[in-house]
């Protein structure tokens, strides 16, 4: 979509809209830290030694690796928007494997598919908001990417201590749904 075909209002509605896809990287790539005491107890509804636990957390990065330069590549073929459409629904599967499953294997596939995830968003939503934005507000508006993100963080952070596994998972979820419906037209 180029910034000719986006008038007025309707690109503070794409912005905010393409930045759901921040909010959504936000609380994948935090919602297990304030779990992490539970996860730990001997009650855990996921047991799992502290060496599962730490590959857990941290695999997302390396799913994050993978996906920069493809993404960037397909945007540059197939456009950026229909990129950053796949966006969601790549979230939304590794979502569905968090809720479904309670193993160590079915999480690090999970969290390694919310990290390709990421790299789509990361690579590829910057590139859409800075073609879509006026020349004028161009800066303020990448900076939304981040601040985005900074929010889904604080989301987990703060509702996260006070939810079982499977609470949190039902409280993430929906922004996910909406990253989908309000996805930018």
């Amino acid at each position: 979509m180029s910034p000719d075909t986006i008038k007025g209002d309707n690109r503070s509605y794409v912005v905010f809209a393409a930045s759901l896809s921040g909010v959504v990287c936000g609380c994948a790539f935090v919602w297990l830290t304030p779990l992490l005491p539970q996860l730990k107890s001997e009650n855990s509804e996921v047991p799992m030694t502290e060496a599962e636990l730490s590959w857990v957390v941290s695999i997302i990065e390396i799913g994050d690796i993978f996906t920069p330069v493809p993404s960037a590549l397909l945007a540059d073929r197939l456009g950026r928007k229909p990129v950053l459409l796949a966006f969601g629904p790549i979230q939304l599967a590794a979502w569905l494997i968090i809720l479904l499953s309670r193993t160590v294997a079915g999480l690090c596939v999970a969290r390694f598919i919310q990290g390709m995830a990421m790299g789509i968003m990361y690579s590829v939503l910057p590139i859409y908001l800075a073609e879509i934005a006026s020349p004028a507000v161009r800066g303020s508006v990448g900076i939304i990417v981040q601040t985005s993100v900074y929010f889904g963080q604080i989301y987990e952070y703060s509702i996260g201590p006070f939810l079982t596994y499977s609470q949190i998972i039902w409280a993430s979820i929906p922004l996910t749904v909406v990253s989908i419906v309000k996805a930018p037209n």
